[in-house]
């Protein structure tokens, strides 16, 4: 992270150079033409960009993108087989970002780490790697103290990988512990997890050595675990007329540059979910909606989502979502006058709120072509990113949202 290339491609500059970079046709060359900022090696500067290159590094020289290679050598091995990386138009992988695995294969991968690249006796990485990986290579003073190879280094003597929204691996060696947090969180929430290891965490370890089994106090972790993961309790609903009006009728967007094309819900009395079909860059994306209060999990696009919704009045349908494996969470109000809607959307996360209109009809369902260069530079990286993960599908996963 001290390449001093200007990329300008962090949250500091949010993303701008990211945006330039995802736009353009070659991005291996669109980096090796930005301007020198300053000479490699003076002064850390966190570059999305310069992670992007050694995807493309690893890939040139193996002839394997980053995802098959690390298959094949690193995940193989840990026993991790549910994993992907969204790769650009050109097949490479990201980098930077875009990785997608259980939270318990990210622990696998912190343990690997606190054990020297030791695993199940096998040397999976060697000691020297690992430990010039975590030793302060350069002072950083933004997310954390220092920087290493790939790794946030705190002067307390533990080291972290920091994901967007607040995915967190932390590797305590002094304590034989690792904590993994798997988040999206607003930006002025990003250090949470952190904060929770100080407090919580860490004061709560009684030995570094293993403890003596207490099955009373493992009946209680597991009594509240047991609790927190189940829904909210069901509420009672009500379908207003109005919805069985429109019920499996589909509704067409008017022209929109983030290519949603149409939308449709269906309603039955006899249960308590609606179903939900739309049409995003040539997909069709369907889930079911809670009507209970209580969310329903479907697995389409590529991606588990999320929703529940309710009638506010006998006009006005409000819809709560969740992409789960991708930070992404918001709120959706349709607004029904005839055969129009009004539709409000609004991130929880970024803050976006963007505005959209669709009419029922018999009308050629709009048809836009996908800009051969990615998304356009005026949209915020958090649009980027999820029209970008609609490409890649990840295939049938399980759902490991709750392992």
């Amino acid at each position: 992270m001290s390449s001093g290339l200007d990329t300008k491609d962090s949250y500091l500059y949010n993303f701008s150079g990211l945006r330039e970079l995802t736009s353009s046709r070659d991005w291996v060359k669109f980096i090796l033409s930005i301007p020198m900022k300053e000479n490699p090696g003076e002064s850390f500067e966190y570059s999305n960009s310069v992670t992007f290159l050694l995807s493309a590094i690893l890939q040139n020289q193996t002839g394997m993108d980053a995802l098959k290679f690390a298959k094949r050598h690193l995940f193989k091995p840990l026993g991790i087989d549910q994993v992907d990386w969204m790769k650009n138009s050109e097949g490479i992988c990201f980098g930077w970002g875009g990785i997608r695995m259980k939270p318990v294969d990210m622990a696998k991968f912190g343990y690997l780490y606190l054990k020297k690249g030791l695993w199940d006796k096998k040397q999976i990485i060697p000691v020297s790697w690992i430990n010039d990986s975590v030793k302060t290579q350069i002072r950083s003073a933004t997310l954390s103290d220092n920087y290493g190879y790939q790794w946030w280094i705190d002067d307390a003597g533990y080291f972290m990988a920091l994901g967007y929204r607040g995915q967190y691996i932390i590797v305590v060696p002094k304590k034989n512990l690792v904590v993994v947090f798997c988040s999206a969180l607003e930006d002025r929430d990003f250090f949470l997890p952190e904060q929770l290891l100080h407090m919580y965490i860490l004061p709560s370890i009684k030995s570094d050595e293993e403890l003596e089994p207490n099955a009373k106090k493992y009946g209680l972790l597991k009594k509240n675990l047991e609790s927190i993961s189940k829904p909210n309790d069901a509420k009672p609903y009500n379908l207003p007329e109005s919805a069985y009006k429109i019920s499996g009728k589909k509704f067409i967007y008017d022209p929109n540059p983030y290519y949603l094309k149409s939308f449709s819900f269906e309603f039955n009395k006899n249960t308590p979910f609606a179903r939900l079909n739309y049409g995003y860059r040539g997909m069709n994306i369907n889930g079911e909606v809670g009507l209970d209060n209580v969310y329903r999990i479907s697995y389409s696009g590529g991606y588990w989502r999320a929703y529940k919704g309710n009638w506010k009045n006998d006009k006005t349908f409000v819809m709560d979502f969740q992409i789960m494996d991708l930070t992404q969470r918001g709120q959706g109000i349709f607004k029904f006058k005839g055969d129009k809607v009004y539709i409000s959307q609004e991130d929880k996360i970024s803050g976006d709120k963007l505005q959209f209109s669709a009419y029922l009809g018999k009308k050629t369902e709009l048809k836009q072509d996908l800009p051969p260069q990615g998304p356009g530079k005026n949209y915020k990286m958090k649009c980027l990113v999820s029209r970008l993960a609609g490409k890649y599908s990840a295939g049938k996963w399980q759902d490991f949202t709750t392992k």
